[in-house]
């Protein structure tokens, strides 16, 4: 379920985002943010500060400093008033975590990174995941009752949702269909 791609050019729907592992005060007194970029970098001069439980800001960035280009390792400086908000396991990506204005636009940032980190078996991210999930999180899911593009395991059926534009045109059953938008809220009350 991993959307990020090292591809040569930034497709409009890409994000990147950069995952914060470690964070040490500057000799400037700026604070130095070790990190790890999913995606093509793209070293803007703001970006957004995404944390759990809804926690978002937009944060200029001082510098980027390249550490190990190879492993994708990275460090931002920042200004030291983060200090006491920023924590390992939030992220810094170029799309905000809120609900786009058209269906191309639906970005999950957050909850890509927390999937990510799930599958990667770092199980302590599973609270915040399913927070995410249930409160925070937007969706699309195909709803046109024709051609309906049903999974089936077993005998149960599923509809599945998508997380983005992007991963809804990676299902072969959906190219071509108009996606809408759901709160896990909404989804959770649809009886079939």
């Amino acid at each position: 379920m991993k959307l990020f791609k090292k591809e040569s050019k930034i497709e409009k729907e890409e994000y990147f985002s950069f995952c914060v592992e470690g964070i040490y005060k500057h000799k400037n007194g700026e604070l130095f943010v070790l990190g790890i970029v999913d995606g093509i970098i793209q070293k803007l001069d703001s970006l957004f500060l995404i944390g759990p439980y809804g926690y978002e800001e937009k944060v200029e960035i001082q510098e980027w400093i390249e550490v190990d280009s190879k492993q994708n390792y990275y460090a931002l400086l920042i200004d030291q008033r983060f200090q006491e908000e920023i924590d390992q396991g939030y992220i810094f990506t170029n799309k905000n975590n809120h609900l786009a204005t058209s269906r191309e636009e639906v970005y999950n940032p957050y909850l890509q990174f927390l999937l990510d980190q799930v599958n990667r078996q770092h199980y302590d991210y599973l609270d915040i995941l399913f927070e995410q999930l249930a409160t925070r999180a937007y969706f699309l899911a195909v709803f046109d009752y024709q051609d309906f593009p049903i999974y089936q395991i077993n005998d149960k059926k599923y509809y599945p949702i998508y997380t983005s534009q992007l991963e809804m045109n990676k299902d072969q059953k959906c190219k071509n269909k108009k996606g809408s938008v759901y709160s896990f809220t909404f989804l959770i009350f649809i009886h079939f």
